[in-house]
């Protein structure tokens, strides 16, 4: 394998444990309950075709799913999939299309209030097939905010490379916002701090590395070692898939890129049209992944021609997953709405664009009820994304607890 580049000038964290939850997952250690006995004698359950999650018990009370392996214990490195209180029936219904369960796992485990297994859930085609290894991996950050007053950025940044390096990942990608306010202070902190992954970390710019200004590309490239734009690519048993990064250069919504470097970007994608391309940028489309029921402020939104421009490649090069980040919202909001994390647009049963990926903040993540904002100061999420022949996983993290979260593990084809 090589890289190569081109470049143009919980109601329980008590004993149960819920997603996105930092304390020590209490399942860890656990004994099956001795009046278990291996089948559905208390309480058993099914996954639907839509991926809902039905649970049946004959008894009331408040019960945990966790993924097992096939030891029988609690997978360490996921986080809980839900908590359901129970009166005979209870559905969970946050899973799209596109969630799957992990490799690892072998079935669910459904564990009580005081955290006895009481029953388990197949898997069924809920798992994919996973005979095929991945043909490499690389991580995905976005919205780093060094600088911001009131979190951790620096610490959290440290910690995202540190787990990507954990992974043997190729590459980082970052989808913008590495700083706060854009200053050389800031990006000197951001140059020194990305030069403890063991593998290259490429960024594109943000809004707030602009600040209110247009950004200087030169001061930019000092610090980031890359321009505006620019490729990489991954060649592998001789196939190669091609990584576009397209930076912002001014913080102007409707003139948000240089419209050279949107036809660049463009050219690329015809050029590439069939082989598999990542698409790397900092705003996200408002319609689709990335603006939980609109309630981002519109006034941050990319509008205008470079917005349609933009959109009718993500429409017309179905072979590109466009990641972006810029809105905060972490990957849990999904049970909100359908396209917060993961979107593809389809005219019956085929595909009309791309994928859209939004990557929730490494640099405090933003939580919502559905219809307003808060930070989340203590979090920090980004994914690892594992590349198939013909696939592609994306494995959604709480980097903060070093765990993957269920509702966050997807496929796409």
């Amino acid at each position: 394998m090589r890289i190569t580049s081109k470049i143009l000038t919980s109601l329980l964290c008590l004993p149960l444990l819920v997603a996105g939850c930092n304390s020590a997952n209490p399942y860890d250690e656990i004994e099956k309950d001795p009046a278990y006995d291996g089948g559905n004698s208390r309480i058993s359950g099914k996954i639907l075709d839509d991926n809902t999650i039905e649970v049946n018990s004959k008894n009331s009370g408040i019960y945990t799913l966790m993924y097992e392996g096939t030891d029988g214990q609690v997978l360490p490195d996921y986080s809980s999939i839900c908590t359901l209180t129970m009166k005979g029936v209870a559905y969970y219904d946050d899973f799209i299309g596109v969630n799957v369960a992990p490799e690892s796992a072998s079935e669910i485990g459904i564990f009580d209030f005081d955290g006895k297994r009481q029953g388990k859930i197949d898997l069924g085609s809920f798992k994919p097939d996973f005979t095929e290894t991945p043909a490499y991996s690389f991580g995905v950050l976005s919205d780093v905010h060094i600088g911001k007053s009131g979190i951790n950025a620096e610490s959290d940044f440290t910690n995202a490379l540190n787990f990507f390096n954990s992974q043997n990942v190729v590459m980082t990608c970052i989808c913008g916002d590495i700083t706060q306010d854009g200053t050389e202070a800031q990006f000197s902190k951001y140059q020194q701090l990305q030069a403890q992954s063991k593998t290259p970390v490429y960024t594109t710019t943000g809004n707030h590395d602009c600040t209110r200004n247009a950004i200087n590309p030169a001061t930019w490239e000092k610090y980031t070692g890359q321009p505006l734009v620019f490729e990489k690519s991954v060649q592998i048993d001789g196939k190669t898939d091609h990584f576009l990064f397209l930076g912002m250069s001014d913080w102007d919504f409707t003139a948000a890129y240089l419209d050279e470097h949107i036809a660049w970007l463009g050219s690329r994608l015809e050029e590439y049209k069939n082989e598999r391309c990542f698409v790397i940028t900092h705003l996200f489309f408002p319609d689709r992944a990335g603006n939980l029921n609109d309630i981002y402020p519109s006034g941050n939104w990319l509008k205008g021609a470079q917005l349609e421009n933009l959109k009718k490649l993500c429409d017309t090069y179905h072979n590109s997953i466009w990641f972006s980040g810029h809105s905060h919202w972490e990957w849990q909001l999904q049970k909100y709405q359908d396209r917060a994390n993961i979107y593809r647009e389809y005219k019956g049963t085929e595909p009309a664009s791309g994928w859209c990926v939004h990557i929730p903040a490494c640099g405090c993540p933003i939580t919502s009820d559905g219809s307003s904002r808060d930070n989340n100061e203590s979090g920090s999420e980004g994914a690892l994304i594992k590349v198939y022949k013909n696939h592609v996983d994306v494995l959604g993290l709480d980097l903060k607890a070093g765990k993957y979260l269920p509702i966050a593990t997807y496929r796409l084809s």
